[in-house]
């Protein structure tokens, strides 16, 4: 609905969502961590992009299809899975990376590096994998001045 044509209480249902969005559009990058539920992301995320994508606010649409109106920034998603997603134990099918994927690319941020933590109960290898790309990301965390973290419950048996 243009906000032209919005009421009290219709502005009332936006206001959480304006927060969530001025939150996101003031992140010099974004750090999301989240676990893998029934193949693709918990509800409580879900409904956080719920919030934040909304016509005329974070994409517009056109002739040629949703353009994102967010500037893009790097964005780190971090997935963890009790079980291994990998070809070698099975090829489990999950929705996840390409979801989000597609809706931050909706938005306008195109800039994403996941890391899928899967496996860790299996042995050394997926730890010292795992270990390798979160120091990176944190090295390169340490150098921005704002970050919008969207946390949600991560189980990740790590290992001192």
């Amino acid at each position: 609905m243009a906000s032209d044509k919005r009421n009290e209480a219709h502005n009332g249902a936006l206001a959480l969502p304006e927060i969530l969005i001025a939150e996101l559009e003031s992140a010099d990058c974004v750090l999301l961590t989240t676990p893998i539920h029934n193949f693709t992301v918990p509800s409580v995320l879900k409904a956080w992009l719920d919030h934040v994508v909304r016509p005329r606010r974070t994409f517009k649409l056109t002739e040629a299809g949703k353009v994102g109106l967010l500037r893009d920034r790097p964005t780190w998603v971090v997935l963890a899975c009790g079980d291994t997603l990998a070809d070698e134990h099975g090829g489990k099918v999950y929705f996840a990376t390409p979801y989000l994927t597609h809706v931050f690319k909706t938005i306008g941020i195109a800039d994403l590096d996941i890391l899928v933590l899967q496996g860790l109960n299996r042995g050394d290898k997926y730890h010292t994998v795992t270990q390798l790309q979160l120091d990176r990301w944190l090295e390169q965390l340490s150098t921005t001045r704002a970050v919008v973290a969207i946390l949600t419950t991560i189980h990740w048996p790590y290992r001192t």
